[in-house]
């Protein structure tokens, strides 16, 4: 039996129920995608739940940002998300004064890799 999770963003189903996803690799891309774009602090009864991407996304584009960014997001991805995701790779590219992370990952219990690209 396959696991379900509620979609994100939230959605509503024709039955008027939280929409949701049975495939774990777009549940766990969704799961990324929160944990990215949360702010330490916004979460109640989770206030360390983020990784601070905002603060940094207006951030002067440096190669210090994108070491910075790369170190924040890798520590976020790992303790929240370690028993979902294993990260290969993790990359943060300016790109015409966008940043673009870039994960490399496998889901747990499995050997495929997988890419998902996010731009803040």
């Amino acid at each position: 039996m396959t696991a379900l999770a509620v979609a994100f963003p939230l959605q509503l189903d024709d039955a008027g129920s939280a929409e949701l996803v049975s495939e774990p690799a777009l549940a766990a891309e969704q799961l990324m995608r929160q944990l990215l774009f949360t702010a330490p602090g916004e979460r109640l009864n989770q206030p360390t739940l983020g990784c601070g991407l905002r603060e940094l996304v207006f951030a002067p584009l440096s190669p210090e940002l994108q070491a910075a960014s790369e170190f924040q997001i890798g520590a976020a991805l790992q303790r929240f998300l370690g028993d979902v995701v294993s990260v290969i790779s993790l990359s943060v590219l300016a790109a015409d004064s966008a940043l673009e992370i870039t994960i490399v990952y496998r889901l747990a219990g499995e050997e495929e890799r997988r890419t998902v690209t996010y731009t803040p």
